[in-house]
């Protein structure tokens, strides 16, 4: 790394440092955290999910792919967003405001109980890490 990626990386990380400690002012628990106090509007609240799931990998392969090919994957994408999402809207999300619920590991302990809320989040964050790793490892040539 030369001088100006050294200073641009700088500027980036205290930027968003900055912007955490602005921001997080008016938080003063972990429900204000997740939550926002439901101050949030429901566009930027959609926006928020949109960005969470969407990776650096999707975001970069999926318009190459498009663009390699025809738009067809593209398609499929977006419209398996779309069928995929209105029903998590109706169906899942009005429990979750209506429960006061944080988490879909805090939904599975209430119904089914805490040893499966615990093994479905201690599942994801093994599939995570192993999916992190087949990311990152080296392809054979």
């Amino acid at each position: 790394m030369n001088l100006i990626d050294l200073a641009v990386l700088s500027v980036y990380l205290l930027g968003v440092l900055a912007l955490g400690v602005l921001f997080s002012g008016r938080q003063t628990d972990v429900q204000d955290y997740f939550l926002t106090g439901k101050r949030v509007p429901w566009w930027a609240l959609l926006g928020s999910i949109v960005a969470t799931e969407t990776s650096t990998v999707t975001l970069i392969s999926v318009p190459g792919y498009a663009f390699g090919g025809d738009l067809t994957f593209f398609l499929q994408l977006a419209l398996g967003y779309m069928v995929g999402k209105v029903p998590v809207a109706v169906v899942l999300m009005p429990g979750f405001f209506r429960d006061d619920l944080l988490t879909a590991y805090q939904r599975l302990s209430r119904r089914f109980g805490a040893s499966l809320g615990q093994l479905t989040a201690l599942i994801f964050l093994i599939t995570r890490a192993l999916s992190d790793v087949f990311v990152f490892l080296p392809r054979a040539s």
